[in-house]
């Protein structure tokens, strides 16, 4: 569940950065890419994310249907619902359900 959570960590840090790049006009950062290149990698790394926290929250013990109802649908372009997207969620949850977490009590 760790190496989960850091890769959300990694995909949210990377999306200040992508929208900071989609900007033409008022950018504060050095172009590294173009704006057209930054818009389309910042809305699949939504979606994947979108995805990932689905996942990070079964792993934490709610159900799909809880997770669904807490998190609507804003993205009218995808029109995707989190039970619709049931089987990429299920393979993230298969891949991460096996690591352990340790917790060091102090």
């Amino acid at each position: 569940m760790e190496t989960l959570k850091n890769e959300i960590k990694k995909l949210a840090e990377a999306q200040s950065v992508l929208r900071d790049q989609r900007k033409s006009v008022h950018n504060k950062l050095e172009r590294t890419i173009t704006p057209s290149e930054a818009t389309w990698k910042h809305q699949a790394n939504r979606e994947e994310l979108r995805l990932m926290y689905a996942a990070y929250a079964i792993l934490k013990g709610s159900t799909i249907e809880e997770v669904d109802a807490k998190n609507p649908t804003k993205d009218i372009a995808t029109k995707s619902t989190i039970l619709q997207c049931r089987t990429q969620i299920e393979k993230i949850v298969e891949l991460h359900i096996d690591e352990k977490v340790i917790r060091i009590s102090e």
